[in-house]
C-alpha cells in the first residue's frame, strides 16, 4: 500500500447499510427508554456534514427551487403536464440553501451535560476518524435526484445521492466510526447504523406548512427534468455536533443562518491554540481541535512553512478535504519548551533532533542513489553520461543538492531538545512507548520499498525537493501506527510541534535545493527530465531496524546523524 498516492478518479456510492454496535445506555439517557433512531422526535442535535459554506451549491439549490416554482426570471419556466397544487408541491417544502448538509447520525442531548460529553466523543474519536481517512482530503460527488423510500409518484423525500470521488470508501469508515461512538454511549439510536444513507435532502414533505394536504407529493416530472443533474464535487471539511430547530446568524467566513430547519452550529472559527489540544490531520491539511471549537474541522488548504503560525491560519479556500493518520492528545507543556513559546512545525530552524528510521546501513542504498547522481552530473565513468535537452545550469541542478548516501533516513518528527535534560527525557520517552511500539508491529519485521521519484509540493518543473516515495511491504499499515505512537508521545511531551501531523510524510529525500552553496540561485530546480528517466525507478527494498534520536548538523565517523538514542525494531 503506498499511503502517499493520489486517489483514483473511482466513484463509490455513499448510500451506507450496516449493523450497529452494542449500546451501552449513557446516564444522560432516561431509564427504560431505549431510543430507536426512526423515531426524530426525541433527537435534540445530529452530527452534519455541512455543505452550505459552498455558494456554488447554494445557488444551484435556489435555481432548482425557482426553476420547479417558476420564479427563475433568466428562464422560461418548466412546463409541467400537471400543475404544483396537482402534485402537492409548495414552496415550503424545498431545503433552505442555508441549511445544506448530510446527516451522519441524530442525537438526543437533553442537558449542558449531555452536550458537553458529546463534544468530549467527538474529541475522543479524533484520532480514529483521521486514520480512516488516512490523512487526506475527501470530496464528495451530487448527481442526480432519487426518492427516499416508496415510488417517485408518492414521494416523501427527495434527494441527491452522494458518491465519495475516488472510491476508497475512507468517509463511510469515518461515519461509522462517529456513529459507534455515540451509539455505544446511548446518545444515538440503537438502529442508527442501519439507518445510515448519506444524502443531501432537496425537498421534503414533512416541511410543508400545511399538514393536511398529506405527508407525500408527486415527483415524477421533476425527476424526468433533473434525475441526472450534476449538483457539484466538495470537500468535506468537518464534523459537527448541529442543534436542531435553532438557527444562528455565523461571523464572517462562517455559514449564516437559514429557516426554521437550519442546524445550529456549535463552531466553524478556526482559533488559535489557547489551553486545549490543537490536532492536525493530513500532510499539509489541518483539521484541528481548539479549545473554543467542538466541531472535529477536516480540512484547510495546505498552508505555506512561512505562513504557519497560529495567527495566520485564515479559512481555506476549497482544494483539500479531510485527512490524517493518526491524532494527537491533548499535549501538557513540557518544562523543557520555554514559556511563550509555541512550538510549531513548519519553522525547522527551532528544531534541534528528530527521529529517524536509518537507511545509510545499506550499502546497496547508498550505492543506488550514489549512482543516481553522478548519472545526473556525468560523473560516472563506467556509463556513458545522461544526455538531457538542458544543460544542468539551465536546470538548476548543482552537486551540492544531491543527498548524501551516508545520511539516507526517514524523519517521523522534528522535535526541540534544547539541553541535556530534555535529551535525556526524550530518551525515557522513546524507551517508555517501547511496548506499544512493538505491539503494533505485531512483534513482526516490518519492510519497505522505495519505487519511482516524486516532487514534495508543487510541479516537477519547479522542484524544490525531490524523493523516493516510500511503501510498506505487506501493506498492513503496522510501521504507519508505529510513527503515530512516536509522534503523540513527543507531541504530548511539547518536544514536537502542535502541527507534527501535518508535516508527517514518510519519504527519501534525493534532491534538496536548500542544500545548495549559492543561496542567489532560485529554490527550485526543473526535475521534469530526470523524472523522466528515473520516475520508475527500484530503489529496493529495506528493513526498518531502529528508531533513532538523531542530532541534525552533528554527524559520526560514518556519515550519519549523531544517535542520541534509539530504540530497536524486530529483526
Amino acid at each position: 500500500m503506498d499511503w502517499f498516492k493520489n486517489s483514483s478518479k473511482q466513484i463509490s456510492s455513499l448510500q451506507i447499510r450496516g449493523g450497529s454496535s452494542t449500546a451501552h445506555p449513557s446516564p444522560h439517557v432516561s431509564k427504560g427508554k431505549q431510543i430507536v433512531q426512526g423515531h426524530g422526535e426525541v433527537f435534540t442535535h445530529f452530527i452534519s456534514l455541512p455543505l452550505a459554506i459552498y455558494p456554488e451549491l447554494k445557488q444551484k439549490v435556489e435555481s432548482f427551487r425557482n426553476s420547479v416554482l417558476g420564479n427563475d426570471h433568466d428562464k422560461k419556466p418548466l412546463k409541467f403536464q400537471s400543475t404544483l397544487d396537482e402534485m402537492g408541491i409548495e414552496k415550503s417544502m424545498f431545503i433552505s440553501p442555508n441549511s445544506l448538509h448530510l446527516t451522519v447520525v441524530m442525537l438526543k442531548l437533553e442537558n449542558k451535560e449531555a452536550v458537553d460529553t458529546a463534544q468530549d466523543m467527538l474529541k475522543s474519536v479524533s484520532a480514529s476518524v483521521r486514520h480512516a481517512l488516512d490523512n487526506r482530503p475527501v470530496f464528495i460527488r451530487l448527481k442526480g435526484l432519487d426518492c427516499m423510500s416508496g415510488s417517485l409518484d408518492k414521494t416523501r423525500v427527495l434527494y441527491a445521492p452522494v458518491e465519495e470521488v475516488g472510491g476508497e470508501g475512507r468517509l463511510l469508515r469515518a461515519c461509522n466510526i462517529i456513529v459507534d461512538a455515540f451509539v455505544n454511549v446511548g446518545f444515538a439510536g440503537k438502529d442508527a447504523k442501519s439507518r445510515l444513507k448519506l444524502h443531501v435532502t432537496i425537498m421534503n414533505a414533512t416541511y410543508r406548512r400545511d399538514k393536511s394536504k398529506g405527508m407525500t407529493f408527486d415527483a415524477q416530472e421533476i425527476h424526468k427534468v433533473f434525475g441526472k443533474k450534476d449538483w457539484g464535487e466538495y470537500l468535506i471539511r468537518e464534523a459537527q455536533i448541529s442543534k436542531r430547530y435553532l438557527v444562528k446568524t455565523l461571523t464572517s467566513g462562517s455559514v449564516n443562518g437559514g429557516e426554521t430547519s437550519t442546524p445550529h452550529v456549535i463552531s466553524l472559527a478556526w482559533r488559535q491554540r489557547q489551553a486545549g489540544s490543537l490536532f492536525y490531520f493530513g500532510d499539509y491539511d489541518c483539521p484541528h481541535w481548539s479549545s473554543h471549537s467542538r466541531a472535529l474541522n477536516v480540512n484547510r488548504k495546505s498552508l505555506r512553512r512561512s505562513k504557519i503560525s497560529a495567527h495566520s491560519m485564515d479559512l481555506f479556500k476549497q482544494n483539500l478535504s479531510l485527512g490524517n493518520h493518526g491524532g494527537s492528545s491533548t499535549a501538557h507543556p513540557s518544562p523543557h519548551v520555554s514559556i511563550g513559546k509555541q512550538i510549531v512545525q513548519g519553522y525547522r530552524e527551532l528544531f534541534t533532533h528528530f527521529i529517524s528510521f536509518p537507511l545509510a546501513i545499506y550499502p546497496e542504498l547508498r550505492e543506488k542513489v550514489e549512482t543516481f547522481r553522478n548519472s545526473i552530473l556525468g560523473d560516472n565513468k563506467d556509463k556513458k553520461p545522461l544526455k538531457f535537452q538542458s544543460t544542468l545550469d539551465e536546470m538548476g541542478i548543482e552537486k551540492r543538492m544531491f543527498i548524501s548516501p551516508n545520511s539516507l533516513h526517514l524523519t517521523v518528527v522534528m522535535l526541540r531538545l534544547v539541553n541535556k535534560e530534555a535529551v535525556d527525557a526524550a530518551q525515557d520517552i522513546l524507551k517508555s512507548i517501547s511496548a506499544s511500539v512493538m505491539h503494533a508491529l505485531d512483534n513482526r519485521p516490518v519492510f519497505i520499498r522505495l519505487k519511482g521519484l516524486n516532487c514534495m509540493n508543487g510541479s516537477l518543473d519547479n522542484t524544490r525537493v525531490l524523493y523516493a516515495p516510500v511503501e510498506e511491504v505487506g501493506d498492513e499499515g503496522r510501521l504507519l501506527r508505529v510513527c503515530h505512537i512516536i509522534i503523540d508521545a513527543f507531541e504530548n511531551a511539547g518536544f514536537a510541534g502542535i502541527d507534527a501531523k501535518l508535516y508527517f510524510k514518510l519519504h527519501v529525500t534525493v534532491m534538496n535545493t536548500t542544500y545548495r552553496w549559492d543561496e542567489r540561485k532560485s529554490n527550485t530546480f526543473d526535475a521534469r527530465e530526470i523524472h523522466k528517466e528515473f520516475g520508475e525507478k527500484n530503489w529496493g527494498e529495506y528493513l526498518i531496524r531502529e528508531a533513532q534520536i538523531s542530532k541534525r548538523f552533528c554527524h559520526d565517523a560514518e556519515g550519519y546523524f549523531h544517535c542520541c538514542g534509539s530504540l530497536p525494531f524486530p529483526h
